[in-house]
């Protein structure tokens, strides 16, 4: 839920300069729509949030943004699960989950491979400056954010209607 709880994080200055589908079940939405709010906007920086669930559904994508040099940066925060699969089964089955764990690839490896820029994010303020870093190279570019278990995404939304 990286992608869709990241509108709290990120101030939208402009009409139309944020995608994002809601809450509409679309795991690996971020990336490849990213793809293409960057080739439709070449004067424009895109970034591109992502959990390392969804992005997994789009990683071969990379070879695209290298192909025909599209100057995205991904953004993939990494806890290795289907993170808010996980939360939920922890809380419905006694603490149990099942076939929520991944195993990612190291993501600056991947980024090397595609030949991208890569970074890893371990602070709020090596991000900052990592998404500047990358948005002033106007190359393809990937950022690792490792990150531990989330909290839940829907107690802020839902907390004003529970009363």
């Amino acid at each position: 839920q990286v992608g869709y709880v990241s509108r709290y994080g990120f101030e939208v200055r402009h009409r139309r300069s944020y995608v994002d589908p809601g809450y509409q079940g679309t795991l690996g939405y971020g990336y490849p729509t990213a793809i293409g709010a960057a080739v439709g906007n070449p004067d424009r920086a895109v970034v591109s949030i992502n959990g390392d669930g969804g992005f997994g559904y789009g990683l071969a994508e990379m070879a695209t943004v290298m192909n025909h040099d599209i100057p995205l940066v991904g953004v993939v925060f990494r806890d290795d699960a289907f993170g808010n699969v996980q939360r939920m089964h922890r809380q419905q089955f006694d603490g149990d989950h099942h076939g929520t764990e991944l195993f990612n690839p190291d993501m600056l490896t991947l980024a090397r491979a595609y030949d991208m820029d890569g970074y890893r994010a371990e602070s709020p303020d090596e991000l900052r400056r990592m998404l500047d870093q990358a948005i002033q190279a106007r190359r393809p570019a990937l950022i690792d954010v490792p990150i531990g278990a989330t909290p839940d995404p829907w107690a802020p939304v839902l907390r004003p209607w529970q009363g």
